[in-house]
């Protein structure tokens, strides 16, 4: 059995919702998306796995608690655990 080969790219969640603001940050981020669902299309077929990270909102020394938001440290070991 051929071992899969990881591809990640990152984007943002700004590729998959709007805001009033930053057109050109939103299609950037949207063709970044878009480009990893057509390389993993294209490589169904292969041992390759594509996988595309949407980081949203990280946790900042913010005066507010969110404690539902994802600290950096989690974002990097989901990024690192699908890359694996």
């Amino acid at each position: 059995m051929a071992v899969a080969v990881p591809s990640s790219t990152s984007s943002s969640i700004y590729g998959i919702i709007g805001s009033p603001t930053s057109a050109a940050y939103h299609a950037a981020k949207s063709a970044i998306r878009t480009f990893t669902k057509a390389a993993a299309v294209q490589q169904a077929t292969e041992p390759i796995r594509v996988n595309s990270v949407h980081p949203g909102y990280a946790v900042t020394p913010l005066p507010f608690d969110r404690s539902d938001i994802p600290t950096p440290r989690a974002l990097r070991h989901l990024f690192s655990w699908l890359t694996d």
